[in-house]
């Protein structure tokens, strides 16, 4: 596992810090659940608006680290306040190479495709 994802799981844990490890070769089954399911969606449904901006870059900061080209944002249709904070947070990223509404099949305007640059280069 990325040791900078690690790093952020166990900051965020509930554990203290007594029992949280610094490497995720020390005990790391006894820390977290069996499994941790990594996608390229993040689902911005029911999150409280001042937290969003830190979600949406730490979840960009993963994708990176991850190798992965391109995520989707799921901010919904509704008053489009989850889409404006979504675009304006993900235009300030170094790391986004562009941003698209996702196709009508797949969410249309309510889920964002956001494309990430790799080394300076955007990736197609």
């Amino acid at each position: 596992m990325n040791k900078k994802i690690w790093k952020r799981l166990c900051g965020r844990s509930r554990k203290s810090d007594e029992t949280c490890i610094s490497s995720p070769e020390e005990g790391a089954p006894d820390l977290l659940p069996e499994s941790i399911i990594i996608t390229d969606v993040l689902d911005l449904h029911g999150t409280p608006l001042p937290i969003i901006p830190q979600m949406i870059d730490d979840f960009i900061d993963n994708a990176v680290e991850l190798g992965l080209e391109r995520v989707q944002i799921i901010h919904g249709k509704g008053k489009s306040r989850l889409k404006y904070i979504t675009y304006q947070q993900l235009t300030r990223n170094p790391a986004v190479a562009r941003i698209h509404d996702a196709p009508p099949d797949s969410g249309g305007w309510g889920r964002s495709i956001v494309w990430l640059k790799s080394g300076g280069k955007e990736k197609t």
